[in-house]
């Protein structure tokens, strides 16, 4: 395990939340608490049909292919993109409408988005530089920096060197700590240090086969699964292996779609599929600590017909069929749940190859690429299902 720290001045960060409610906590979260709304379920997204409102533009985007995308907490959302003068960011309405102008992102030259997530007063962006030969990086810098609620940017909050990898994961408490975990299996974490500081942590680094953040009120963290077929708990405290069975003749946590939420009694509850595209499920509890240890409860269940125990609901989730530019709602099955969402009925200069979907607590904001006359923008429409 490597561990580095570096310890760097948060001037003017957002602070003050105490809660560390997130997506799947029971409800009655303060009023002051901005974090992930409550995810999608059946009830707030399971309609046969969304009926989709008119797109609207945020701004002028640097190509077809750039990045971008939107966030949302419990007060608004956040839309971040790559322009071509450098990171813009933009606030964002519950129900997604723009609600202020296009700012600047103030990074340092050559770092450029990658993620972001609600967060204490606002909104943490993760950003990176890049390190190595051009196509060949072998190394990032990668920048936690904190907006405002507005979206406007505070001061650079922390950075740190880890070997290069996309993000496969980013997670916030809403209290400022937050966790990230790259592709290639570097696990890092940052959060406040006293004194108008943060720290930014590489905690470990791994080899895992399946990547699942842990859902609900608690410390950011991560489950992995290993080629070996052991399981990992992954977060500030570092990595530590699970004890206890799990996954009988599986292995690997996206195979068994393994999920995992905090439950208001502080451990964390999973579920995961006792065989390939089956909906009997196992649920299992998992007790936090130095020394992780995971039981199962009760016997297998179909969910299909016996329903959820919380912490766990009926999830909606989505998927892109960008080659059609089409967004697909389904099951955590995999089961689809209504019609698709065609990009291109609703705006046909959009870019199909480039969308994004993002929950806003009320509705889905379909974010997509399309032009503009001479230009490539960035524009959004809500859809209500």
């Amino acid at each position: 395990m490597l561990a580095r720290t570096v310890a760097l001045a948060l001037a003017g960060a957002a602070s003050g939340c105490v809660s560390a409610a997130q997506p799947g906590a029971p409800s009655g979260h303060a009023t002051s608490v901005h974090v992930e709304p409550d995810d999608p379920t059946m009830r707030t997204a399971g309609a046969p049909t969304c009926r989709v409102d008119p797109p609207q533009t945020l701004g002028v985007l640097a190509a077809e292919d750039t990045w971008f995308q939107a966030t949302f907490g419990e007060r608004g959302g956040l839309a971040v993109w790559n322009s071509r003068d450098g990171a813009r960011v933009r606030s964002l309405s519950r129900e997604g409408a723009p609600s202020g102008p296009a700012r600047s992102l103030d990074l340092p030259p050559g770092a450029m988005p990658i993620d972001a997530v609600a967060d204490a007063g606002g909104f943490d962006v993760v950003s990176r530089r890049l390190i190595g030969a051009s196509g060949e990086p072998r190394a990032m810098q990668a920048f936690v920096q904190t907006t405002s609620l507005d979206g406007a940017p505070s001061v650079l909050g922390g950075q740190i060197t880890v070997p290069y990898g996309p993000l496969a994961g980013l997670a916030a408490d809403g209290a400022g700590r937050l966790a990230f975990v790259t592709t290639n299996g570097v696990v890092v974490t940052a959060g406040p240090a006293g004194g108008g500081s943060t720290t930014v942590r590489e905690v470990a680094q791994i080899a895992a086969s399946g990547l699942v953040m842990v859902r609900g009120s608690g410390q950011p963290s991560f489950l992995a699964s290993t080629p070996r077929g052991t399981l990992l708990l992954l977060n500030d405290a570092g990595m530590h292996e699970v004890e206890g069975a799990w996954l009988p003749g599986a292995g690997d946590a996206h195979a068994a779609r393994l999920h995992a939420r905090w439950g208001i009694d502080g451990r964390i509850h999973v579920w995961w599929t006792t065989s390939h595209g089956s909906t009997w499920i196992q649920y299992g509890v998992l007790e936090p600590g130095p020394s992780p240890r995971l039981v199962t409860v009760g016997a297998p269940v179909d969910a299909a017909t016996e329903g959820w125990v919380p912490p766990f609901d009926d999830y909606v989730t989505t998927s892109l069929l960008t080659a059609r530019g089409r967004v697909q709602r389904s099951d955590v099955f995999g089961r689809e749940v209504g019609d698709a969402i065609d990009i291109v009925d609703v705006d046909p200069s959009a870019f199909p190859g480039n969308i994004r979907v993002a929950w806003s607590g009320r509705a889905f904001l379909l974010l997509y690429a399309a032009m503009a006359g001479p230009v490539v923008v960035l524009r959004a429409s809500t859809a209500h299902c």
